[in-house]
């Protein structure tokens, strides 16, 4: 299979040969293979650009051309359940995008996740006791409302991507799994917090302290990740909402 071009704007000059119901009918097709909007548009324009070649340089109609290419992607678009516990059947185009994507996602959200967890870990040495819990307290509260925050300001445009039905990219679907995961965390970091069982930094470690550290630098980076995922999110909508 070819590798993908970096833009995500389909190559006008393919498109510009075909005529409407041709440019929909690949279109239709693509969008039936369950992709994102991001991806699909990729696939689209090797599509457009493919089957161009075949009617230029073997003289075939759209119809047949198009049909030689979907035969070409056929291994990576035909649509069937893998065995794995996702019982949706995917084609394994997606299946390959998504672990790419997931894979690059994981390293950034724990490349920022780790450098924004030290920091907070040297402040709080740093500090006098009595200025630790309040300080834990304000970092927690701004990690897990910053991402709620953004939500909520950039609401109309994530609420016009949901409206339309489109999946514009990879990233909508975290921002569901994250937010539901730092949602459901708030309520065990604080109790830690009130616990004070946290602020072994001037005490004696033990592992349990350790292991509570460990569960909060998790949750921290969660609300990090979903903030990644709003903005990249976000990144995809505004190339893409003019393609439709």
């Amino acid at each position: 299979m070819n590798k993908f071009n970096s833009s995500l704007i389909p190559n006008t000059q393919f498109l510009n040969t075909m005529n409407n119901q041709e440019q929909n009918e690949i279109r239709v097709y693509l969008q039936s293979k369950k992709l994102p909007l991001a991806l699909l548009v990729e696939v689209e324009d090797h599509f457009c650009s493919q089957i161009q070649g075949l009617m230029l340089e073997e003289n075939l109609s759209f119809v047949h051309a198009f049909e030689k290419v979907k035969y070409l992607w056929k291994d990576e678009l035909e649509l069937s359940w893998n065995g794995s516990s996702d019982l949706e059947d995917k084609c394994n185009l997606l299946r390959k995008y998504r672990k790419n994507h997931w894979r690059s996602f994981f390293r950034l959200v724990l490349k920022y996740g780790i450098f924004v967890f030290s920091i907070i870990a040297i402040v709080l040495f740093l500090l006098p006791l009595a200025w630790k819990k309040i300080a834990l307290n304000i970092i927690l509260i701004t990690a897990f409302l910053l991402p709620f925050i953004h939500y909520v300001y950039h609401w109309k445009t994530f609420r016009l991507a949901r409206k339309s039905g489109v999946n514009f990219s990879f990233y909508q679907e975290f921002m569901s799994l994250l937010g539901s995961f730092s949602g459901g965390s708030v309520y065990i970091v604080f109790s830690i917090v009130r616990s004070e069982s946290v602020f072994f930094i001037w005490g004696d470690f033990a592992l349990t302290h350790l292991l509570i550290l460990l569960v909060i630098g998790i949750l921290i980076t969660a609300s990090i990740g979903m903030l990644i995922a709003q903005l990249k999110h976000l990144e995809s909508i505004r190339k893409l909402s003019d393609y439709q």
